[in-house]
């Protein structure tokens, strides 16, 4: 794992990842996924896209695929699907946001016996 992962994973990287867990998909098919799984709150360039995918890549937690286009009957894309490693990494920073949230949650409740 990289450096940068120790703090937490980029929102970007995160959705990525979630998003190949479904299965391979192709640039335009991810951002697609992202505005839909994140409700509209993540919108991303291509330009923003590809570099955390090439990021994701170097770092070997998603692999290039070729999948065909069934509704263009065009060429194969060249689509992105998660790693073992990457598999990994998701469930690692799935457990860290929960117990971030867990403790969140704790420093939020009320006090017992206060006024």
């Amino acid at each position: 794992m990289s450096k940068t992962h120790n703090a937490g994973l980029k929102p970007v990287d995160l959705h990525v990842l979630l998003a190949l867990r479904r299965g391979a998909r192709h640039g335009y098919g991810l951002i697609e996924d992202l505005a839909e799984q994140s409700e509209g709150r993540l919108r991303i360039a291509p330009g923003s896209l590809y570099a955390a995918l090439q990021r994701l890549l170097d770092w070997a937690w998603i692999v290039e695929c070729s999948v065909s286009d069934k509704q263009s009957g065009g060429p194969p894309r060249r689509s992105y699907q998660l790693s073992r490693a990457g598999e990994r990494v998701l469930a690692i920073e799935l457990d860290r946001l929960r117990r971030l949230v867990a403790l969140g949650d704790r420093r939020l409740e009320p006090s017992r016996g206060r006024t």
